[in-house]
């Protein structure tokens, strides 16, 4: 479990050293918005394009093997970064990154989940996110204060990560019972399609989609509030950023074992109410600082239901036949098309809404929250 933990934040540290690097990279590679925009895109695309192929392909040659694949192309990409190149040299290495991204997270989760009891997934699960997604806030520090002088040192330094936990994953052994054949390729694509097509898998999903079009929406939204409204200088926008990533780590340990304890299905209904409470008032705050402490209720809270959402598809859905990789791949795609909505429905309502921006995010869980309710009623997660 340790492996699969370090090893996401190998990633995610590489994903967050670029972050601040891109505008120099885009610089290398020509002028203009769309360059920039290219970089982006392409990582996005591949790393929702390769989370199902790679969670069927974890479930066939097992979790360890696709994860050292996955570090392999990591550590390609970022040395490909250190390349100079024009943007299709740049964009071709994005994807590259993006493809090696959307391997990981499955190959990770799945490890997670079948590396101990059934009973504990939730706290197995919660651990690896925790501690394997906080390299998305160490990373943009390291890049930050790594870059005075160009994009080479920080780089260098993420991509010796990437190797070294390469190397780390070369010489250790699946945990037992991590590494099981599932169906044929077939049967195995036939069965997530089946699983994506029922209505409680369905209901399922709604409210991390909800979730990450929330966050995705923040994170392009909060550097504009933040100057604008609330007045806060660079610090205190990084701040934001900075409290998002500390309580997501702490939380999810903390909530994937209380998903253990209750029933999930219980503990999303429960802490959806008041995230969207938190959400509707974020723009009532009057600074920085109410600001802040009704920003880190709302991440606290989605922190929990993204926990128990793992949870309760990892015991419902993947413990039959080992299939973990396709559960959580199909989970994670399905979700992370609504990271492409959130900072365009957040702008556009920043500009043509700013006074009802929040309450009007919140009103759109509604309907996601009322369809879990109504979509999984019938089927009560182990």
């Amino acid at each position: 479990m340790w492996t699969a933990s370090l090893a996401l934040f190998v990633v995610t540290l590489g994903f967050g050293v670029v972050v601040p690097l891109m505008p120099a990279i885009a610089q290398g590679a020509g002028d203009g918005a769309s360059q920039f925009s290219a970089l982006f895109v392409a990582y996005s695309a591949a790393r929702i394009a390769c989370q199902v192929p790679g969670g069927v392909w974890v479930d066939r040659a097992g979790a360890l093997s696709v994860l050292r694949i996955a570090l392999a192309l990591y550590a390609l990409s970022l040395g490909g970064l250190l390349v100079p190149g024009g943007l299709v040299w740049f964009t071709a290495v994005r994807t590259v990154e993006g493809a090696a991204t959307g391997l990981a997270f499955p190959a990770t989760l799945a490890l997670a989940a079948a590396a101990g009891p059934p009973e504990a997934i939730g706290r197995r699960i919660g651990l690896v996110t925790g501690v394997g997604t906080s390299g998305f806030l160490v990373g943009p520090v390291m890049g930050g204060a790594l870059a005075g002088s160009g994009p080479e040192l920080p780089l260098s330094v993420a991509l010796a990560a990437a190797v070294a936990m390469l190397v780390c994953l070369l010489v250790v052994t699946a945990p037992a019972g991590a590494e099981r054949a599932a169906r044929t390729v077939r049967g195995e694509i036939a069965a997530l399609a089946r699983m994506s097509a029922r209505p409680d898998f369905i209901g399922l999903v709604l409210p991390l989609g909800f979730n990450k079009l929330v966050f995705s929406g923040m994170q392009a939204l909060l550097p504009l509030w933040g100057a604008e409204v609330l007045g806060l200088g660079v610090r205190g926008v990084t701040g934001l950023f900075a409290l998002s990533g500390v309580v997501f780590a702490v939380v999810q340990p903390l909530a994937g074992a209380l998903a253990d304890r209750l029933d999930p299905r219980a503990v999303i209904v429960a802490c959806a109410i008041p995230m969207m409470i938190a959400i509707g008032f974020l723009g009532e705050a009057p600074g920085g600082a109410s600001f802040a402490a009704l920003f880190g209720g709302y991440i606290l809270l989605s922190s929990v239901i993204f926990a128990a959402t793992l949870k309760h598809a990892g015991r419902a859905y993947g413990e039959g036949g080992g299939a973990y990789g396709g559960v959580f791949g199909v989970v994670q795609t399905l979700t992370d098309f609504m990271t492409l909505v959130g900072p365009v429905l957040c702008l556009v309502l920043y500009q043509t809404r700013p006074g009802q921006l929040f309450p009007v995010v919140a009103a759109i869980g509604v309907p996601f929250q009322i369809g879990f309710v109504l979509l999984t009623r019938r089927r009560r997660p182990a």
